[in-house]
C-alpha cells in the first residue's frame, strides 16, 4: 500500500492532468460536521448503484465523501470531465451519476448523489493491512479539489484470509465489531473509530469469495459508513436546538403561570404577544431543522437496510459488525428523535396556551359587549323618554302658536260667526288644533320610522 497513492499521483503527473493548485489535506478529516440545511434534493428513493465491479486480489480502497450543493456538484462534474480528458479516458455520461477512471494499477470511482459526492481510490492491497506512512492516504486527494465539506473518509482493506493479520494486531485494544458474511466466506472487522488521520478502518478477509461478490460486499460496507456519517449530520442540529427549546419551555412555563394570577385585557394582550413571539421562534426553528431531521431518519433507515442485507453470522467473543454500527448510531438517532419530539410537543403546548388565552380574551370581550349592549339599551330608553317629552313640548308649543294665531284672526274680523264671540271661537279651536297637530306629528314619526327600517 505504501506505493499505491504514489503510483496514482505519478500517473496523473505523467498525463499532465495535475490541477492548477494543490488542495491541502482536509483538516479534521472524518469529523462529522453539520451541512447546510438548505442542501437541495431528497434522500435516495432507491438503493444506490455505485459500480465497483469485480475486485480481484488484495485491494485497498480509500473512500472520501463530501457534502455538495447543486452549484458545487456541477463544478465538480466539470472538473472530473477535465481530468478524464487529460488522462485520455471517457468522460462520465450525462445521465449517469457514477464513473470509473482507469489509472493502470489503480482505479478512481466517482459517484454523485443528492447530498454528497464521493471519490474512491482502489489500489493494490499489499503489505500490512490498514498501515501506511503518515499522510500517504490523504495524498490521494491532493490533486483533486474537494467539492465540499468532508463528511467521511474510509480506509477499507480486502484480502485473502491467509494473508490477513489477527484482528487484535490491526485494531489494538479498541472494541471491534466482527461478523462472518457471505455464508462464512468472508469476515469483516472494524472499530468504527477515526484514526489520527481521520479515517475509519475496515478490514475484510475472505477464503472463497468471488470477485463479483467481493465488489458487492465492498460497496455495501462503504455505503454503510457513508450513510452513517450523513445520518449523524442531524446531531449538531439537535445540539443547536436543545438550548433554544429549553429557553422556549422556560418562557412558556412562566407565561402559563402568569395566566393563573394576572387578569385583564391589557395583561392578556401582553401575554398573547409573548406567546406569539415564542410561536414564531419555534416555527422558524422547525422549518430550519425539519429537513435535516427527515434526512437523518432516511439515512438511518438506509444503514439499517444495508446492515440487514449483510446477512451476518456471529463470531464468538465479538459483537457483530452490524450490531456495532447500529448501537453506536442508535444513541445519536435517539438524541435527534428526542429533540424532534420536544419540538413537536412544545409546539402543541404553545398552541394550547394560545388557544386558552384567546378563549379567555373572547369571554372578556363578550362580557364587555354585554355591558355595552345593556348601557346602550338604557341610553335608548332614556332617549325615547326624552323624545316623547320633546314631542309633547313641541305639540303644546305648536298648538299654542296656532291657537294664538287663530285668535288674532277671529278678533281681527270683528264679527260674530254663528253668534259666537271671537274669544269663545278661539277657545273652541284649542282642542281642534291640538288634535290636528298631534295627528300630523304622529304621521311624521311613523314615516321616519318606516324610512329608518
Amino acid at each position: 500500500m505504501k506505493q499505491g497513492p504514489a503510483n496514482t499521483s505519478a500517473a496523473m503527473r505523467r498525463s499532465g492532468a495535475v490541477a492548477k493548485r494543490d488542495v491541502a489535506a482536509q483538516q479534521t478529516t472524518g469529523e462529522i460536521v453539520a451541512a447546510d440545511a438548505d442542501v437541495p434534493g431528497t434522500v435516495f428513493g432507491e438503493l444506490q448503484t455505485q459500480h465497483f465491479g469485480p475486485i480481484v486480489g488484495p485491494r485497498r480502497l480509500l473512500h472520501f465523501a463530501f457534502a455538495t450543493q447543486t452549484d458545487a456538484a456541477v463544478k465538480d462534474r466539470a472538473r472530473l470531465e477535465t481530468l478524464c480528458k487529460g488522462l485520455g479516458q471517457p468522460i462520465p455520461q450525462p445521465e449517469l451519476r457514477h464513473h470509473c477512471v482507469d489509472l493502470g494499477d489503480a482505479r478512481l470511482h466517482w459517484e454523485q448523489q443528492n447530498e454528497f459526492t464521493s471519490y474512491t481510490w482502489e489500489v493494490a492491497g499489499t503489505g500490512m493491512p490498514l498501515s501506511s506512512k503518515a499522510g500517504a492516504r490523504n495524498a490521494a486527494m491532493r490533486f483533486i479539489e474537494a467539492p465540499g465539506t468532508l463528511l467521511a473518509s474510509v480506509d477499507l482493506h480486502i484480502m485473502p484470509a491467509a494473508a490477513a493479520s489477527p484482528i487484535e494486531g490491526v485494531f489494538g485494544t479498541s472494541p471491534v465489531g466482527v461478523s462472518r458474511l457471505e455464508g462464512g466466506a468472508a469476515i469483516v472487522a472494524s472499530d468504527l473509530r477515526t484514526d489520527d488521520e481521520g479515517f475509519t478502518r475496515i478490514l475484510v478477509s475472505h477464503t472463497d469469495l468471488s470477485p463479483a461478490r467481493a465488489g458487492v460486499l465492498v460497496q455495501r460496507l462503504l455505503e454503510i459508513e457513508t450513510c452513517r456519517a450523513l445520518a449523524l449530520l442531524g446531531v449538531p442540529e439537535a445540539q443547536r436546538l436543545a438550548p433554544i427549546l429549553k429557553s422556549v419551555e422556560s418562557a412558556l412555563t412562566g407565561i402559563t403561570s402568569s395566566m393563573t394570577h394576572v387578569r385583564g385585557p391589557s395583561a392578556d394582550h401582553g401575554l398573547l404577544e409573548e406567546l406569539t413571539g415564542l410561536a414564531a421562534t419555534l416555527e422558524s426553528e422547525s422549518s430550519t431543522s425539519g429537513h435535516r431531521f427527515r434526512m437523518t431518519r432516511a439515512y438511518d433507515e438506509i444503514v439499517q437496510q444495508r446492515v440487514s442485507a449483510l446477512d451476518e453470522q456471529a463470531v464468538p467473543g465479538h459483537t457483530s459488525f452490524g450490531g456495532f454500527v447500529t448501537r453506536r448510531l442508535r444513541q445519536s438517532m435517539l438524541n435527534c428523535e428526542i429533540v424532534q419530539d420536544r419540538l413537536t410537543a412544545l409546539s402543541g403546548r404553545l398552541d394550547r396556551a394560545t388557544e386558552l388565552l384567546r378563549t379567555r380574551a373572547n369571554v372578556q370581550i363578550e362580557h364587555q359587549n354585554r355591558d355595552m349592549l345593556s348601557a346602550m339599551t338604557d341610553r335608548s330608553q332614556l332617549q325615547m323618554r326624552l323624545q316623547r317629552v320633546v314631542e309633547f313640548i313641541a305639540l303644546a308649543a305648536i298648538s299654542y302658536y296656532l291657537v294664538a294665531l287663530a285668535g288674532v284672526v277671529f278678533r281681527g274680523m270683528k264679527i260674530k260667526i254663528a253668534l259666537v264671540e271671537p274669544d269663545l271661537a278661539t277657545a273652541v279651536a284649542v282642542p281642534v288644533v291640538f288634535l290636528i297637530v298631534w295627528f300630523i306629528l304622529r304621521r311624521i314619526r311613523k314615516r321616519h320610522f318606516e324610512l329608518s327600517t
